[in-house]
């Protein structure tokens, strides 16, 4: 089994503070005193009272070790006394152990000034980044403790790990990603509230593209078979905002046709010149079917007011009538029975449906401009898109690579949920108000 390499350093300051430039300054420690009997009981206690939890396997690299059973077996005491020649003995050891000579650093004088020890713990081969980072909270805590315990000759020790370094480095390139996605998303969300300053409609976008992106990591997840990592959240996130941006546009003409846009008119009748054009200009749509679209200024727009109310209905008419529960169940209004229990349809039942009917029907001829204004925009985007990803498919660097696949699928979510799914929302649930919510807030707070 793979192992990793835990390292434990005495004598080597760490660098106080992380420098943008340049390479850090390494220094080492004037407290260490190796000689000092003190100092070499605490680097013996950190090889000989590892705790189990620290998971090391096999006899650790450690020259302190050996070195006391050296003196040992020269009838000396270990730690070396005070006032001896420590650096002498040392200097036999080594002669004998020479391998013990690479785990130190000297003075020109051969006198020793830092030292490391070397212990290896199993990998984790399948185990997430939190779980490597756990690991190496515990050989912190048990550094940490032996300091404390130790004297100023020799209490600065510090551990790391390369498994370590990775492992947080992953966690925090993933953290930050995530915290990212989330910036991004309420940037978003700020952004078309400004933009189309209604907040329903930049609802439903951030809701529709929200999904979208979580089809997306399913793609990338489960069927390109990727670990979910740093670089694939930010290849959600530069395609969220993409693929959103005209879906603002939509909502933006939708809920403001006169705010700036050009003007788009229908005709009623492409062959007839003195036809009535209506247009979608804040005014009531007529019953005209759109047979034909202009853009604005290319013929004059005349007044054209909402249609005369029927009367057909004004009297309640008593016929005979399906079941109920056959009926709209979305009506608010009961349905009648005459006096033989059977079940009538009356005028305002059919008032009701008739107004719904109007509603849903206005809706539909005022997002069909809009998605007509950026369907072929975004049918060039998609073209774009799939054409980048065929060129960076077959790049051999891997993120290039990955970015072309996701290039090639973002387009099979971004039409449908742009020129389709959207305009469905807006159909079924509306708004029906021809003025944006931020905007009556605003006028409604001005008149206080």
């Amino acid at each position: 089994q793979s192992r990793d390499e835990v390292v434990i350093v005495f004598g080597i300051k760490l660098p106080e503070d992380t420098q943008l430039l340049g390479d850090l300054e390494w220094e080492f420690d004037p407290t260490f005193d190796p000689a000092r009997p003190s100092a070499q009981r605490a680097m013996y206690q950190m090889c000989a009272t590892l705790p189990a939890d620290l998971r090391v396997e096999g006899d650790p690299d450690c020259w302190i070790l050996d070195f006391r059973d050296w003196v040992l077996s020269q009838g000396e005491t270990f730690p070396t006394q005070r006032f001896t020649d420590f650096d002498q003995k040392l200097r036999l050891f080594i002669k004998q152990h020479p391998t013990a000579a690479n785990s130190m650093w000297f003075t020109a004088n051969d006198e020793l000034r830092a030292t490391r020890f070397s212990f290896r713990v199993a990998q984790r081969l399948t185990s997430f980044a939190s779980e490597i980072v756990a690991d190496r909270r515990k050989w912190l805590e048990f550094v940490n403790q032996l300091n404390g315990q130790a004297f100023t000759t020799a209490n600065k020790a510090w551990v790391s790990s390369r498994a370590w370094v990775n492992a947080e480095a992953r966690e925090e390139a993933i953290t930050n990603a995530w915290h990212m996605n989330l910036f991004t998303l309420l940037f978003t969300f700020l952004a078309g509230l400004v933009y189309v300053r209604d907040l329903q409609l930049v609802c439903y976008i951030t809701v529709l593209f929200s999904v979208m992106s979580v089809f997306l990591v399913f793609c990338m997840c489960c069927i390109f078979q990727w670990a979910f990592g740093p670089w694939e959240s930010i290849l959600m996130t530069v395609f969220f905002c993409y693929a959103s941006a005209p879906a603002f546009r939509v909502a933006r003409r939708y809920i403001t046709p006169d705010g700036g846009d050009e003007v788009f008119c229908v005709r009623a009748d492409e062959d007839d010149e003195e036809a009535q054009i209506r247009c979608v200009d804040g005014r009531a749509l007529g019953d005209l079917p759109p047979q034909g679209l202009l853009l604005g200024g290319q013929q004059d727009i005349g007044a054209l007011g909402p249609p005369e109310p029927s009367t057909a209905f004004e009297e309640t008419r008593m016929v005979e009538a399906p079941p109920a529960e056959v009926l709209d169940r979305s009506t608010s209004s009961p349905v009648a029975s005459d006096e033989h229990g059977r079940n009538v349809v009356t005028s305002e039942t059919i008032s009701a449906s008739s107004d719904r009917q109007k509603a849903r029907s206005e809706r539909e001829d005022r997002v069909r401009l809009p998605v007509l204004s950026v369907s072929e925009d975004v049918l060039n985007s998609a073209l774009k898109l799939f054409v980048c990803s065929v060129f960076l498919l077959p790049c051999e660097f891997r993120l290039f690579a990955r970015l072309g696949a996701v290039a090639m699928v973002v387009p099979f979510f971004m039409v449908p949920c742009t020129l389709l799914l959207l305009p469905s929302l807006i159909v079924v649930l509306g708004p029906d108000r021809r003025e944006a919510d931020l905007a009556i807030l605003y006028a409604r707070f001005a008149e206080l």
